[in-house]
């Protein structure tokens, strides 16, 4: 597909940099639920909003995992490579590999392996894969042309230089921290 210069502007600068701030702030929100789990009235309604996070977050993975990685597919779709000639992500990560695994049979569709998944094998290394797309992310707005990069592209530029993502030991097990100065007191 030819895509007019103005077209790759809006779409950078608007729809890509949503879903790359959408990742960010759900890992701030799902952190920020980990935090307050004392706070929720019981952990039926606990569990209902840390799976909001994990799922909002898995969301936005599976779209950037698309924009990044796949190649060739309808013209409908955007995709990096549009951006950057020779554009690569890499070889996928074993995160990618599982998102991409895992994202549409368990999160996406309703599917009849859903049946199938024991609770100690629904967790998701959330901590790589945020840091997974923001690393990927840095590298592509690193190389995209800067006459396509505008106001969007520079409020996630700055947003990405803030994020700082730790994994921690909680009484519940493993768990993160995410900083983002904007956001910090959440």
């Amino acid at each position: 597909m030819i895509l007019e210069k103005e077209q790759m502007i809006r779409f950078i600068n608007d729809q890509f940099s949503y879903e790359v701030t959408q990742l960010i702030y759900g890992g701030q929100f799902y952190c920020s639920v980990l935090k307050h789990k004392d706070r929720f009235q019981n952990n039926t309604q606990f569990t209902i909003f840390k799976n909001i996070a994990i799922e909002h977050i898995l969301l936005h993975s599976r779209n950037l995992l698309e924009f990044f990685y796949y190649r060739g597919e309808e013209a409908k779709y955007a995709r990096a490579y549009e951006y950057v000639k020779g554009w690569s992500a890499g070889d996928k990560s074993a995160i990618i590999k599982e998102l991409e695994r895992r994202v549409n049979e368990e999160i996406s569709h309703l599917s009849w392996k859903r049946l199938g998944v024991k609770p100690e094998e629904k967790s998701w290394d959330l901590i790589d894969l945020i840091n997974s797309f923001v690393n990927t992310t840095k590298d592509f707005l690193n190389r995209v042309d800067s006459e396509l990069c505008k106001e969007g592209v520079s409020l996630l530029k700055s947003e990405l230089e803030r994020v700082c993502i730790q994994k921690v030991k909680t009484k519940d097990g493993d768990g993160f921290t995410f900083t983002i100065d904007i956001l910090s007191g959440l």
